[in-house]
C-alpha cells in the first residue's frame, strides 16, 4: 500500500513530552553498563562491547558473542545454581512514533527475556524469547523464540578455535552489520525485509545449525543450514549459506562476503533464489562506517525471473563514550515486478540508560514510488 503524501508536522501530545522527560532522565541519571547479565558476570561496562550508545558490537564484544557467551580469560567457567541470576536479563521496549498518514502511536512495544552464557568449557548457549511484541501500527502481538541456539567450541581459551550451533539461529556475519536482537534500533532494510518480496530477509531466525572457525587476525568463516520458511509462514526446504570475514586492523574493520540458497513459495508457486552480499566497516577511534550490498537472482516455476538488489550506507559517531548519532542511507528494490524502488535517509542518536537499555530517537524519510512517508520514532528500552 503506498501511503498519501501530505507535509509531515509531528504532533507530539501530552504523552510523548513526558516520554521523552522520563527517557532523557534516565539516560543521563548514571553511567551505563553492558547486557546486565554479561555486566554481572564479566564486570565490564557498555562500551567494552559495544560501539558507543549503539547496539554495534567491538571486536570483543563479536569474540565475546562466539566463545559461546564468555570470555577467553573465562574459558573454565562452569555454571553454577548460584550463577543462574548472572544469565538472565529482562528486557522491554516502549515506543512513541509518529508517522505520516498513521496515527500517532504510544505503547509498550516488547517485553522479552534474554538468557545466555557458558555452560561448560566448550558449551554455551543463548536464547531471546519475546512475552509480548507488538506488530507495527497494530493492536496484535506475537510471543515466542527468536535467538534460541546451544553453541559448542574446540577450546574457547584458544585464540583460534573450530564452532557449532544447533537451534533457532541467523548467521553471525549478518549479525555483525547491527541486526542484534529485536529489540534495537532501526536495522537497514536490504537486511531486516524481504528482497524484492521474494528473498526472505537475512536475520530472520528459524530452525538450523551451523559451524565455522574463528581465528587469529579476525579471521571468521561459517556455513550452515536453516528451514525455509513459505510466504504463509509454514516450513519449507532448507535454506544454505555461508559467510567469510576478515579484519584488517585491531579495531574491527574489515570485510566479507555472504551467499545464501533456497527457496520461498506459496501452495501454487515455487520460487528458488540465489543471493549474494559483500559488506564491511571501517572502525576509527569515535567513528564508523558500514555498508552493505545484496544481490538476488530468482526463478518460479513457470521461468519468470528476476534480479532484486539493495544496499546500504551508515556512518556513526560517538558524541560521547554511551551517545551515538548516526545517518544511514538505504535503497532496496520493490516488493514487487516493476514496483518502484525504496529509497529512504534515517537520521537518529541513542544513548545507554543507567543499568542497561538504550534511548534512542530516530527520524526517517523515505521516498516509496509516488508517496513519502516520514517518521519520528522514539524508543525506550529497559534491562535488568
Amino acid at each position: 500500500m503506498v501511503l498519501e503524501e501530505r507535509d509531515f508536522a509531528p504532533r507530539p501530545g501530552g504523552s510523548c513530552v513526558l516520554f521523552a522527560i522520563i527517557a532523557i532522565f534516565l539516560a543521563i541519571a548514571s553511567p551505563a553498563r553492558a547486557v546486565p547479565a554479561y555486566a554481572r558476570r564479566t564486570g565490564l561496562d557498555c562500551i567494552s562491547c559495544h560501539i558507543g550508545g549503539s547496539s554495534s558490537l567491538t571486536e570483543l564484544g563479536r569474540d565475546f558473542q562466539m566463545r559461546g557467551h564468555r570470555l577467553k580469560s573465562d574459558s573454565e567457567a562452569r555454571i553454577r545454581f548460584a550463577d543462574l541470576p548472572g544469565y538472565a536479563t529482562f528486557a522491554a521496549k516502549i515506543r512513541h512514533q509518529d508517522k505520516t498518514g498513521r496515527a500517532t502511536t504510544d505503547n509498550l512495544q516488547t517485553t522479552g527475556l534474554l538468557v545466555g552464557g557458558p555452560i561448560n568449557r566448550s558449551l554455551g548457549f543463548h536464547a531471546e524469547y519475546t512475552l509480548y511484541d507488538r506488530l507495527p501500527y497494530s493492536t496484535d502481538n506475537t510471543s515466542g523464540f527468536l535467538d534460541a541456539y546451544l553453541q559448542y567450541a574446540t577450546d574457547t581459551a584458544k585464540d583460534a578455535f573450530w564452532f557449532a550451533r544447533v537451534g533457532r539461529l541467523h548467521p553471525y556475519a549478518i549479525n555483525a552489520l547491527g541486526t542484534g536482537a529485536r529489540i534495537p534500533q532501526s536495522r537497514a532494510r536490504v537486511v531486516g525485509e524481504s528482497l524484492g518480496g521474494l528473498v526472505p530477509s537475512p536475520q530472520r531466525r528459524t530452525l538450523g545449525a551451523s559451524g565455522g572457525f574463528s581465528g587469529p587476525g579476525g579471521v571468521r568463516v561459517e556455513a550452515g543450514a536453516q528451514q525455509g520458511v513459505t510466504s504463509d509462514g509454514s516450513f519449507a526446504r532448507p535454506d544454505l549459506f555461508a559467510s567469510v570475514e576478515k579484519n584488517v586492523d585491531e579495531a574491527g574493520s574489515g570485510f566479507g562476503v555472504y551467499g545464501r540458497s533456497g527457496w520461498r513459495g506459496t501452495e501454487t508457486v515455487n520460487t528458488r533464489f540465489t543471493e549474494t552480499g559483500f559488506f564491511g566497516r571501517w572502525l576509527k577511534e569515535r567513528y564508523m562506517l558500514t555498508g552493505a550490498v545484496f544481490g538476488a537472482r530468482t526463478r518460479d516455476d513457470g521461468g519468470a525471473a528476476r534480479r532484486p538488489t539493495g544496499y546500504f550506507l551508515q556512518a556513526s559517531a560517538n558524541v560521547l563514550a554511551t551517545t551515538t548519532g548516526y545517518v544511514r542511507f538505504d535503497d532496496v528494490a520493490g516488493a514487487s515486478a516493476g514496483a518502484s524502488r525504496v529509497r529512504g535517509l534515517a537520521v537518529g542518536v541513542t544513548q545507554r540508560v543507567p543499568g542497561s537499555g538504550r534511548v534512542v530517537l530516530e527520524y526517517g524519510d523515505s521516498l516509496t514510488g509516488a508517496g513519502r512517508p516520514r517518521s519520528v520514532v522514539l524508543d525506550l528500552v529497559l534491562m535488568y
